[in-house]
């Protein structure tokens, strides 16, 4: 058995009444831990890199404070965010320039706040820290989960004047604005890196592309940008002074750009800035830069089999093919065959646009799982974003106000009787689990 969490390792057999003494030396060693711990690192004064990985729960007994005046590089990992969060108020450091943040299990956007703060607490001057990194190394995380991340929770970051790089990896679903975009290159400068990825979860689509392509031209030391953005409005291309159109000033040094879920309306606006594109290298004396970008979208289209160069890309179809999917909704499986439902939120849109006699139920019923599955509270304002999202192909921005009306109307049925219990084909679990599968069925399964 393993006693006292990483300090202690042992493995011998043992009886019953010598197992309840150990766990209860166990409990003994959790709790004199934080503080036998906080008495090594504090008398490391000159400790310039500090790498802690968190084993079990996190004990709050101690509370003794840390000052390590010469901290540079925090590494914390395999604990949660809130235990990291804990250990940053205990610690306060006055050159800490780096700091690299891996933790597992999903996080409410209270305790994404809450841990941007203590960054704060535990920073005693805003003039050293340089880069941050912080990521959600689930093994298995819950991609369906809805954790929207607002603009408000990293603004207290513009404290720190000096960020070169700010990566915040799958740890939710981000919703920035243009306002937050538009302070970036006031407060961060000189920074050169910035990442706010949703990795698989999706992102909302607050931020327009002309506010990308503005961040992008101010900061003139911003070499990588990975963003999702909304680019369905029509762009407005930065000016120069002499009034002539520029895609990219001259002095930035972007050179790697991501735009993972962003929506795009039209093929038009692609077709749109090829032309920019051109033009701007034109210039510069590359005068076949058009047909080298599209050599590169071929080549791409081709080896990802996507678009008319490549194979048909059938969002329904490849949605539920995804390892977490196939993890949660395999119908059936033997040999040669296997057979999976579509996701829960395609599942939901197709029904909300069918609405036929045993669909309202049927959407109620998956909602109701949902909930069951990950505590989501489900109101209107969420069950719209989450389907606006994840089932985008829709083309839901394309639908006539009247349509529009009738999508909301049919949201707020679903949410007003999931919220008063009014759930289909009576109390009976077993009966919601067969509404379930069979909304799953009606759909068409895929055999893979």
């Amino acid at each position: 058995m393993c006693l006292g969490g990483a300090v202690y390792n042992t493995l011998r057999i043992i009886s019953s009444e010598e197992l309840e003494l150990e766990l209860e030396q166990c409990s003994k060693f959790k709790q004199e831990f934080p503080d036998l711990i906080a008495a090594n690192i504090q008398q490391a004064r000159c400790l310039q890199t500090l790498k802690l990985k968190f084993c079990g729960t996190f004990c709050d007994a101690s509370g003794i404070p840390l000052e390590l005046p010469g901290l540079k590089t925090l590494y914390l990992s395999e604990g949660s965010l809130p235990q990291c969060t804990h250990f940053l108020r205990q610690v306060t450091t006055r050159q800490l320039s780096h700091i690299n943040i891996s933790y597992c299990g999903s996080s409410s956007p209270a305790e994404v706040t809450a841990f941007v703060e203590s960054l704060s607490t535990s920073c005693q001057t805003f003039a050293h820290l340089e880069r941050i990194y912080v990521v959600d190394t689930s093994e298995h995380p819950d991609y369906l989960l809805v954790i929207p991340l607002h603009s408000e929770s990293f603004q207290p970051l513009f404290k720190f004047k000096r960020l070169l790089s700010v990566k915040f990896i799958g740890i939710g679903n981000f919703e920035l604005d243009d306002r937050f975009l538009n302070d970036v290159p006031v407060a961060w400068p000189n920074i050169w890196e910035l990442k706010l990825t949703s990795w698989k979860r999706h992102a909302f689509y607050s931020v327009t592309f002309t506010a990308m392509m503005s961040l992008a031209s101010r900061c003139r030391s911003l070499q990588t940008l990975h963003l999702t953005v909304d680019a369905t409005q029509s762009t407005t291309i930065p000016q120069a002074l002499d009034e002539i159109e520029e895609l990219w000033p001259t002095q930035t040094t972007l050179r790697n750009l991501h735009l993972g879920y962003s929506r795009v309306l039209e093929v038009a606006l692609v077709d749109e800035l090829q032309e920019i594109f051109g033009h701007e290298w034109g210039k510069r004396g590359v005068y076949d830069a058009e047909e080298r970008l599209q050599h590169c979208i071929n080549a791409v289209a081709i080896k990802f089999r996507i678009g008319t160069q490549g194979q048909l890309y059938d969002p329904i179809y490849h949605d539920p093919k995804q390892a977490n999917n196939i993890d949660m909704n395999t119908i059936y499986n033997s040999p040669g065959l296997v057979v999976i439902s579509v996701t829960m939120f395609w599942g939901v849109a197709l029904k909300l646009v069918c609405y036929k006699k045993e669909d309202p139920t049927d959407i109620v019923a998956m909602l109701h799982h949902s909930t069951k599955l990950n505590g989501v509270q489900w109101t209107p304002h969420i069950m719209e974003t989450w389907i606006k999202t994840l089932s985008w192909p829709m083309g839901y921005n394309t639908y006539k106000p009247q349509h529009a009306q009738e999508l909301q109307n049919r949201i707020h049925e679903a949410v007003h009787h999931l919220q008063k219990g009014v759930i289909p084909h009576g109390a009976d679990p077993i009966s919601r689990a067969v509404a379930s599968v069979k909304v799953a069925l009606y759909f068409n399964p895929f055999i893979l």
